[in-house]
């Protein structure tokens, strides 16, 4: 029988129950310290008003959990992710900005710094041409120096995020964030979180808080293809425990990431770590699907201008969203994105 998705958020829910300074906003999809602010990056996300910029495919590493681990080739061109579906230039942001709200800009792949000369190019022109939008890099942390950092610093990138679950939380990324401290505004860790890594994370995460990262973005395990035939064979997923929301995507999820997310929560509260998390689960994709779907909306010029909780509290009015716990006996394994 398969996993529903509102068996998962009341599991979620009386997990997060046990979290003491907990706070709960957009419609349940965001969990964090309360009073602590997350990233700006996250909250251009959260609101609608993010871009991603796929700048190059090709990659030094091959994450079985990476979604682009099968299409890493170095010829494709850039693409992002928001505005209408078809950026792939400079220009098209540019356009996309005059009518969506754009407040974060990043950069992903592949491995970006693959790409350096490209990010710098890219980052120095909206640096120039939009000052306020935050902009920021994702990296396996291999390629990182204190040079190429104060290079991206200077460009107007204000925030390197290291996936350290690519390296399994080695000591020469560790080093490698040290370095990028000196020379960038923000440092922060995004990672899936696997149960055959858990105590490796459990364990890097006093030793990021020494190191001063501000944030920690803590991912529930999506699965595609490849990586659940391969995670099945090598017997580290039950594949009792994959779920997904039925109109979200082709991704399902896996139930025990989330628990791990949870108990990883509790060791940052328990020894009074100062790193701010932000839970990355299934409720929080279900709100960037529908960030996307409202940007998406926006460009079109025979949608209403609304903002984007005008959207979501209509999507709401619908019976569209289903980030919050159904009680016993209701509906809750569906998501509309009307």
């Amino acid at each position: 029988m398969a996993l529903e998705f509102a068996e998962v958020l009341r599991t979620s829910d009386r997990l997060r129950a046990g979290i003491r300074n907990v706070e709960i906003s957009d419609f349940g999809a965001t969990a964090k310290p309360r009073g602590k602010d997350l990233s700006p990056g996250c909250r251009a996300c959260k609101g609608a008003s993010w871009i991603c910029v796929l700048i190059g495919y090709g990659c030094n590493l091959d994450c079985r959990f990476c979604t682009q681990v099968d299409s890493h080739d170095d010829a494709m061109d850039p693409w992002a992710c928001g505005g209408d579906g078809s950026i792939r230039t400079i220009e098209d942001i540019e356009r996309v900005a005059e009518v969506v709200p754009v407040t974060g800009l990043s950069y992903s792949g592949g491995e970006p710094l693959q790409y350096l000369d490209r990010v710098l190019e890219w980052a120095r022109h909206f640096a120039r041409t939009r000052p306020d939008v935050y902009q920021w890099i994702y990296t396996n942390g291999l390629l990182v120096t204190e040079e190429n950092a104060s290079r991206l610093a200077d460009a107007g990138i204000r925030e390197i995020r290291f996936n350290l679950a690519a390296t399994d939380y080695s000591r020469k990324v560790l080093d490698r964030m040290e370095a990028a401290r000196r020379r960038v505004e923000r440092l922060c860790v995004e990672v899936p979180v696997m149960h055959w890594q858990l105590q490796g994370l459990l364990r890097t995460l006093p030793i990021l808080d020494d190191l001063g990262v501000d944030f920690l973005n803590l991912h529930e395990l999506r699965l595609h293809g490849s990586s659940r035939l391969h995670y099945e064979k090598e017997a580290l997923i039950d594949p009792g425990q994959i779920y997904r929301n039925a109109d979200y995507s082709d991704l399902p999820f896996y139930l025990p990431s989330l628990i791990d997310i949870y108990e990883a929560i509790r060791f940052i509260e328990d020894r009074n770590l100062r790193i701010i998390y932000n839970e990355c689960g299934s409720r929080n994709y279900l709100l960037q699907d529908l960030a996307f779907w409202y940007q998406r909306r926006m460009m079109s010029p025979d949608c209403p201008r609304e903002t984007f909780q005008e959207y979501l509290r209509k999507v709401d009015q619908v019976g569209g969203l289903r980030m919050k716990s159904p009680a016993p006996g209701e509906q809750g394994d569906r998501a509309s994105f009307a």
